[in-house]
């Protein structure tokens, strides 16, 4: 993982702010890690001969199966998740078991794996895009299905432009993304699209690029 929660102020972090502060970050015994994993809430430690590597520098005490699910994801993806996570975490100062990553959202037969989900009371979902289509127009379909609201971020060394995505957004009157910096884990959240105010007929769809919708 490269987000935790510290447990001495209950916040979620990257390493480098824990760095930037000067906590001890060595790798901790079972007993003494003072992380704990903001999607499943086991108990992390520190590794710093990890903190490069594709699963990051906070590393599962004991079993890391439930975060497992997303580990084939690339590693821009996975910063982009967490660090929205860890945003959301700490600007709605949410239980862990309020958020999730990789969650399914919807009915057995009209669903979508969401990168970021926040729970009651908030119900929000967040597509993180990096690389791959957006599916913007089911996937915006299936969260109002199931009661959700919608956020969509867009890391920054992403292929797809973030501003030339705003056009699109405005020419279909459904607000802007945001943005992720995974060199800063600096997070701008866009406009909060509800689907129940979205119009699916507007002509407008047929000029959106395929890669979007």
């Amino acid at each position: 993982m490269f987000v935790a929660v510290d447990v001495e102020t209950e916040t979620a972090v990257s390493a480098r702010e824990m760095a930037e502060n000067d906590r001890d970050l060595e790798f901790s015994g079972q007993n003494g890690a003072s992380f704990r994993c903001l999607a499943c809430g086991e108990t992390l430690a520190h590794c710093g001969e990890a903190a490069d590597t594709q699963a990051g520098p906070f590393v599962h005490q004991r079993n890391e199966s439930d975060c497992a699910r997303y580990a084939n994801t690339s590693k821009p993806h996975r910063l982009g998740q967490e660090g929205v996570a860890k945003e959301l975490f700490n600007w709605l100062s949410l239980e862990i078991e309020q958020i999730d990553i990789e969650h399914r959202v919807g009915t057995a037969s009209n669903f979508l794996i969401a990168d970021v989900a926040v729970g009651p009371p908030f119900n929000i979902v967040v597509e993180v895009v990096c690389l791959g289509t957006v599916d913007l127009k089911r996937r915006l379909q299936t969260m109002g299905g199931a009661g959700y609201a919608g956020l969509v971020v867009v890391v920054s060394s992403s292929p797809w432009s973030a501003p030339r995505i705003d056009h699109h957004f405005r020419r279909l009157g459904i607000g802007q993304v945001g943005r992720f910096e995974p060199e800063t884990f600096e997070v701008q959240f866009g406009s909060v699209l509800r689907p129940e105010e979205v119009d699916f007929n507007s002509p407008e769809w047929n000029q959106t690029p395929e890669y979007l919708v």
